[in-house]
């Protein structure tokens, strides 16, 4: 049966994972971002759909200029490639890489056929931004300064739309960053009619927030668990570590967590995002060692834990700058827990433990997916999120196995419960057999004592 069931998860994961791979359509060859320009005359918005602004944007250094003609014309040394998504941080300029902190801006040109309304879907920029659209500013987020005492950082997921004033647009981002380690344009832009991108802004906020309530649920399914019955452990750690990953679900990408609370600070949002993905990795890794204890070493665990702990402490309470500097240690710490966790689980499934099959598909999809994630962060490719969607694959199948366990426990209890009807209505049969050998025994006793008694009387005669 259990062979049964894990081909059948096999299956399932595998379908899961084409319906992400066909989630987002995809382009033979969509145009680029080359040198500043991107040409999509010969592309139709209403019927190819959105399009993304990706690749080398014109890169103007340490400066907020309303035209990238001005900028070439007096700072020409300051002027090169920026690759978007990306960080400019990893941009070389004389020489030398560029700092994180500091100011730039970003210049576009698009060519398009006609003047019809466009919108630009726009995420998170490090870490305050204004937009700028054929001359005109259209949005402003956060406050965009020269310095760290006048500039105020802020995410705004949003969609802005405009009307094209010519067939050549020309967008102008004017950043500038001092709270992060990182800044820039990291996440996709794209271009579109504003109907198309507001229906894909409020179909990702669909989409999260369906993952938020299913991981929710399960987490807490999984602690009500845990409270009636404390001597296991497991559900305790689960519930904790989808509680906090739903959580997170609402701090990234999309952000809805503004929606609801549009007055929390960006330094309040980062510190909590920090925070929930520190603690969920140990969390996790004791969630393995409550199954698997034999296999999981205590000593490694609570190397996590410390670590952890000490991570998620100095993010709460550091600068919010040098907050944003542990993240690379944090994602070596991960990165180590995975593997570590990944050579346990092949051991857990070589050694047969009950369950180690399902346990190793779950856990592949969301390392998988973890490290996807970290690797989108790391190297700027503005990819979409991928982790809520493995750790909804990963607890949906830790209840599938939690419901084979318990159907597997009710099954026992039926058999305990029938073998221990039939004993005691063996006993009863023999109890009722041995009252009637004692009172076959007390009769024969009195027949013989009144045998001897007659006995007794003729003697006497």
């Amino acid at each position: 049966m259990m062979e049964g069931v894990s081909r059948l998860a096999t299956i399932s994961a595998i379908l899961f994972t084409c319906m992400l791979c066909l989630a987002t359509p995809s382009y033979a060859e969509p145009p680029k971002v080359i040198n500043g320009l991107i040409d999509l005359r010969d592309w139709d918005f209403e019927n190819d759909g959105e399009i993304a602004l990706s690749g080398g944007w014109e890169f103007c250094w340490n400066r907020h200029l309303d035209s990238h003609q001005l900028c070439e014309k007096s700072l020409p040394t300051l002027i090169t490639t920026a690759e978007v998504p990306g960080f400019w941080n990893d941009i070389e300029l004389s020489g030398e890489s560029l700092p994180g902190i500091g100011i730039a801006t970003y210049q576009l040109d698009v060519l398009i056929a006609n003047r019809d309304r466009l919108a630009l879907k726009l995420l998170s920029i490090g870490t305050a931004y204004r937009l700028i659209v054929d001359g005109e500013l259209l949005l402003e987020v956060g406050m965009v300064g020269r310095t760290e005492a006048n500039t105020r950082p802020a995410y705004a997921p949003q969609v802005i739309s405009f009307v094209p004033k010519s067939n050549r647009v020309e967008i102008v981002l004017q950043v500038a960053n001092f709270h992060h380690r990182g800044a820039g344009l990291w996440e996709v832009i794209k271009i579109g009619r504003p109907d198309t991108l507001y229906q894909l802004r409020e179909s990702q906020l669909a989409k999260n927030l369906l993952l938020v309530g299913a991981i929710l649920i399960m987490a807490l399914y999984n602690l009500s668990t845990w409270y009636f019955r404390q001597e296991s452990q497991s559900g305790l750690f689960l519930g904790l570590f989808c509680l906090f990953i739903g959580a997170r679900i609402l701090l990234v990408g999309e952000r809805y967590i503004n929606e609801v609370f549009p007055g929390l600070g960006w330094e309040f949002l980062a510190r909590m995002e920090y925070a929930l993905w520190m603690l969920s990795v140990p969390l996790f890794m004791s969630y393995l060692h409550s199954l698997f204890a034999k296999d999981i070493s205590i000593l490694i665990l609570r190397t996590i834990w410390g670590l952890s702990l000490v991570f998620c402490i100095l993010a709460l309470v550091i600068p919010i700058r040098s907050a944003t500097e542990l993240v690379p240690a944090f994602q070596l710490i991960t990165v180590c827990a995975i593997l570590y966790g990944s050579v346990e689980i092949v051991l857990i499934i070589i050694r047969r433990r009950e369950g180690s099959v399902l346990l190793g598909i779950g856990c592949l999809f969301l390392f998988l997916a973890a490290l996807n994630d970290m690797f989108d962060a790391i190297y700027g490719f503005g990819g979409e999120s991928k982790i809520h969607a493995g750790l909804f694959v990963f607890v949906l199948l830790q209840s599938l196995l939690v419901s084979i366990s318990s159907s597997r426990a009710l099954q026992t209890i039926e058999v305990q419960s029938s073998q221990l009807m039939k004993a005691n209505l063996e006993l009863k049969i023999q109890e009722k057999l041995r009252k009637a050998a004692e009172g076959e025994s007390i009769a024969l006793f009195r027949k013989v004592d009144q045998s001897e008694q007659l006995k007794g009387f003729g003697c006497n005669c």
